[in-house]
């Protein structure tokens, strides 16, 4: 069968565009591929098969914060370059009872970041 759908973007909403690109490339090691105006109030960052759109929200404080789960092929080495770069962590790396290794980042607008990798995926 026909495959019918192409990729997926998580959009996350953001009170500071600029300073979002700053953290996510610095801590998180992703690149900046388009940001649009000036200063930006939308921009695409990428990291290896991982975009993530960045929208300004300026009423942020109301919002509900958004959360994703990023799949890894190496979760422990995700895990010891950001503790190098001094990422704050919500959880540490750990085991789950649902067969996953993860561990948990909130950004600076409080957007919850999962990293995992499941037990048989080593």
């Amino acid at each position: 069968m026909k495959q019918l759908l192409s990729h997926q973007a998580t959009i996350l909403p953001v009170s500071n565009v600029e300073n979002s690109i700053i953290y996510y490339t610095t801590k998180l090691g992703f690149t900046c591929s388009f940001k649009w105006e000036i200063p930006a109030s939308y921009a695409v960052l990428k990291r290896d098969g991982i975009t993530i759109n960045l929208t300004l929200e300026e009423k942020i404080k109301d919002l509900e914060n958004a959360s994703i789960c990023i799949f890894c092929h190496d979760v422990i080495t995700v895990y010891e370059e950001y503790l190098k770069k001094g990422v704050a962590f919500a959880e540490q790396l750990n085991s789950t009872d649902y067969s996953m290794n993860e561990f948990v980042i909130v950004d600076i607008d409080n957007n919850k970041i999962i990293f995992g990798q499941g037990k048989d995926d080593s």
